[in-house]
């Protein structure tokens, strides 16, 4: 293995930092603590989080392998491996396998001090060590959750505050448990957070704090930023949550626990910068009570043949999500259970109408919920405008498609009235995308703003234009130079690669004996090769 990747000096300061921190593991056995050298090139890891290192990454990714030695503690395992290639993958398997809170320390000046930190329902301030956002994305479809408690007569009243960055929603409920938190492990398995804020007066003995970490939710204390009072509370929470459709004076008597709750993620500031979102009221009663090992001994999830498995038929991603809700939220009121199935019967008996769906329609709707959190988030490319402009020209189509057929009540309501209201204020985002998305681009798969649109794009895109014409009148030359028919020889162009010639495996002989051919890839689909002119 290579050298240490950290300073003399940095070295020199490693036991002092782990002594600091000794105390931090006993209080939260959660937390995985890294260390980034003053370069930014590596990280290391100390002790048993050194060999959660070991354990998720191949041996050929670690890059120093040693021990060090600590002040009453003897000497200690460390890891240190490159941040720039494997650190993204190590904090996805931490953060989001095992729900793990993580913090990265550097030195500044004679000290160190923490630079990012992280925990599986807020990982943006690891952003930067991500490759590309797949895995962030992929948590925001977990809520994040916040619980509030109070005992009297020995009964706990449990309010439940989740947050579902991705539904842009906030569901509140307050129910009445026993001793052994039973509805609020069913609750746990029912909405599967991410992670979960509870007061910082709670004692590990707590009956409450036993079921959410027997549960294996990731488990944030949180300081109260409320005294406790409705208004103040209601106060605090307007600003990320609109309140406008419900009765504040009901919201008071029945929600006033989970509301309190809801204070505990405003402390973190686990709501972002987003806008005010929706509140719905959730009903403990109305969902049947489900645990993780009836999860398991049904087989509703996990192998090739589980329930999920045999009843996923779905065709966008949003609606794969809405299964295993559907799945591990079932529902016990016999009115939901009727409009559900009123909805399937309309699909059932229009085999047509359900064939253009499925077959046509939903296929092309992209996950609009991770659309709007790269919007929200301001990472969008255009790549991902053009991919919302088509869902919304999609969901166009359906609702009309819907409002032609034969409806019932129950469809009106959960699909066609929905989409009426929310397709005419998407007509200016259309009307933008076209004005400005270039289509001839699009034929190319390249994702380009139309040169008309600006006197510097034109200038840029006539540029283009000439070097690419350029460039395609190099395929007859080469072509004649290789001494191969046209068939053989192909200009192509990608997103990683440019414009490159390939000629198919086979076909690779021809280029032995020939001067100036600089092979850069070769796969099932053929060589791919650049010419020295």
């Amino acid at each position: 293995m290579d050298r240490s990747p950290f300073s003399r000096r940095e070295s020199e300061l490693f036991p002092t930092l782990l002594e600091t921190l000794r105390g931090r593991e006993d209080d939260d056995k959660n937390l995985v603590w890294l260390l980034l050298s003053e370069d930014g090139e590596a990280v290391t890891l100390f002790d048993q989080h050194a060999q959660l290192a070991i354990r998720h990454l191949p041996k050929y990714d670690l890059i120093r392998q040693t021990t060090c030695q600590v002040p009453r503690r003897g000497e200690v395992p460390c890891v240190s491996i490159r941040t720039h290639a494997r650190l993204g993958p190590l904090l996805s398997k931490l953060l989001f396998e095992e729900g793990r809170k993580v913090e990265i320390y550097q030195l500044d000046g004679d000290e160190f001090k923490m630079t990012h930190s992280a925990s599986p329902g807020s990982a943006d301030g690891v952003r930067d060590f991500f490759a590309d956002d797949q895995d962030l994305d992929d948590a925001v479809e977990r809520p994040l959750l916040a619980v509030e408690c109070k005992v009297e007569d020995l009964i706990p009243r449990f309010g439940l505050f989740v947050l579902s960055k991705g539904a842009k929603k906030v569901s509140v409920c307050t129910f009445l448990d026993n001793r052994d938190c039973d509805v609020l492990a069913s609750m746990l398995e029912n909405l599967q957070p991410a992670e979960c804020h509870v007061p910082k007066d709670w004692s590990p003995d707590f009956a409450g704090m036993k079921v959410v970490r027997a549960a294996g939710v990731a488990v944030s204390q949180a300081s109260k930023k409320s005294s406790g009072h409705f208004e103040e509370n209601v106060k605090l929470l307007q600003r990320f949550v609109d309140f406008s459709e419900h009765d504040l004076s009901v919201l008071q008597s029945d929600e006033f626990l989970s509301l309190r709750a809801g204070t505990l993620l405003v402390a973190e500031s686990s709501f972002g910068e987003s806008t005010a979102v929706k509140l719905e009221l959730l009903r403990p009663d109305y969902l049947v009570k489900i645990s993780s090992s009836t999860l398991e001994g049904l087989h509703v999830f996990g192998g090739t043949h589980s329930l999920f498995k045999v009843l996923n038929y779905t065709r966008s991603v949003g609606g794969e999500r809405m299964l295993k809700t559907w799945l591990r939220q079932p529902l016990r009121r016999a009115s939901q259970i009727r409009e559900r199935l009123d909805i399937v019967e309309r699909f059932v008996g229009d085999a047509c109408l359900r064939k253009t769906l499925h077959e046509t329609s939903l296929r092309r709707i992209p996950d609009l919920q991770k659309l709007s959190q790269k919007l929200e988030c301001k990472r969008a490319t255009l790549c991902d405008l053009y991919k919302l402009y088509c869902g919304v020209r999609e969901a166009a189509k359906i609702k009309e498609l819907l409002e032609n057929e034969e409806t019932n009540e129950c469809l009106a309501e959960a699909c066609i009235n929905p989409l009426s209201q929310c397709l005419p204020k998407l007509k200016k985002f259309e009307q933008l995308c076209e004005k400005t998305i270039d289509d001839e681009a699009l034929k190319e798969n390249e994702y380009r703003v139309k040169s008309g649109f600006d006197e510097t794009l034109t200038n840029l895109g006539n540029e283009m234009t000439r070097l690419k014409s350029e460039i395609e009148k190099l395929l007859p030359k080469e072509r004649r130079r290789l001494d191969v028919e046209e068939k053989v020889l192909k200009l192509e162009c990608t997103a990683q690669h440019g414009y490159f010639f390939r000629v198919t495996l086979k076909d690779e002989r021809l280029l032995r004996k020939k001067s100036g051919v600089n092979i850069f890839d070769s796969a099932k689909s053929g060589v791919k090769f650049r010419c020295c002119l």
